[in-house]
């Protein structure tokens, strides 16, 4: 049986890692790229700068908000499963953890 098993410590840990590098650059990706999204000079030209512009930008920093928030939540299952890696494996070393092998 594979030791990358999420029922082991080190597939935890995997998850963490895989967590950290494939999921979390997504949404720090999309987020870095907000101000990618301005419009430049003349904008929404003189009438549609009165109707749209405050609404445009008002947007956008509700998905900034929403993205940092959605990193937070990423940054917090990857810490928890960082500590329970950690305390799976103290369980293992210990010898209260006991795996079967399947044949």
């Amino acid at each position: 049986m594979s030791r990358d098993n999420l029922a082991y410590s080190t597939g935890i840990e995997h998850s963490a890692e895989r967590i950290k590098n494939d999921l979390r650059p997504i949404f720090t990706g999309l987020r870095d790229a907000i101000p990618d999204t301005d419009i430049p000079d003349p904008g929404f030209a003189p009438v549609g700068n009165r109707v749209l512009a405050h609404t445009y930008h008002e947007t956008q920093l509700m998905a900034l908000e929403l993205l940092n928030e959605a990193i937070e939540v990423i940054d917090s299952w990857q810490d928890l499963l960082k500590l329970a890696a950690k305390n799976w494996r103290v369980a293992e070393d210990k010898g209260i953890v006991r795996y079967e092998e399947q044949g």
